[in-house]
């Protein structure tokens, strides 16, 4: 049995797989990759679709933050993104 949670999620990742596939043929048949500015509209609807459908509440601050620590932590194993609550933390403990 899916889950409501599940079934959501699944909806997010549908539409975003969609919205990327636009960008993508766009993009090929323009020969050239989204702009900044195209990105950032899409990572705005992405939250604001998380916000509305995702069934635990989560502020655009929390989503942000945490797209900006899976977006470090996948460069390298040792990059990482502390929030200023955390590099706080890090500083008192060395």
């Amino acid at each position: 049995m899916i889950t409501m949670k599940k079934r959501t999620f699944a909806i997010i990742l549908s539409v975003v797989l969609a919205v990327g596939i636009l960008i993508g043929r766009s993009s090929l048949q323009a020969k050239m990759t989204p702009s900044l500015s195209q990105m950032f509209r899409i990572f705005t609807a992405v939250i604001y679709m998380v916000q509305t459908h995702y069934i635990d509440e989560l502020t655009p601050e929390e989503l942000v933050e945490r797209a900006i620590k899976g977006m470090v932590s996948s460069l390298d194993p040792f990059s990482e993104f502390y929030t200023p609550e955390e590099t706080e933390d890090f500083m008192v403990h060395t």
